[in-house]
């Protein structure tokens, strides 16, 4: 296991949120990715939204989206805990056990940007995000 970070999620106004927060805290925004660049179908209103964005506050690493359309969170519900795993590690085991009498909302499998994700609430109520480096194809000469 390589880190556990926030996940931050918004329902439409997660640029905006972002910049706020840098500016509160003398931060700056790393990466942000809007659902334009993905494969999902999205309302042509929610494209120019944020479907991921990376942000450093006081040396810490903070993520965080626009949820997908249809699945707004919650004011106060709306932190995840995103554990990022590298190459190596065996995250199944860990979401297998979280899962267990709680609710996966994506099964763990590759994705289009290259890694390793799924989704899931426990059984306490907590939503977590789990994200596997995947081995880079090697280069033949």
């Amino acid at each position: 296991m390589s880190s556990i970070q926030p996940y931050l999620m918004f329902p439409g106004n997660c640029e905006e949120a972002i910049k706020f927060y840098c500016d509160v805290f003398g931060g700056e925004i790393k990466s942000s990715i809007k659902y334009k660049d993905g494969p999902m179908d999205v309302p042509e209103i929610w494209k120019e939204k944020i479907m991921h964005a990376t942000f450093i506050i006081r040396g810490d690493q903070l993520m965080a989206s626009d949820s997908f359309p249809g699945n707004e969170p919650v004011k106060g519900n709306n932190i995840n805990l995103s554990v990022g795993f590298d190459t190596k590690s065996r995250p199944d085991e860990a979401f297998n056990k979280l899962a267990k009498g709680g609710r996966i909302m994506m099964p763990l499998e590759n994705t289009f940007w290259g890694a390793r994700y799924g989704q899931l609430v426990d059984h306490y109520g907590v939503s977590w995000m789990f994200t596997q480096e995947l081995e880079k194809p090697k280069k033949s000469h």
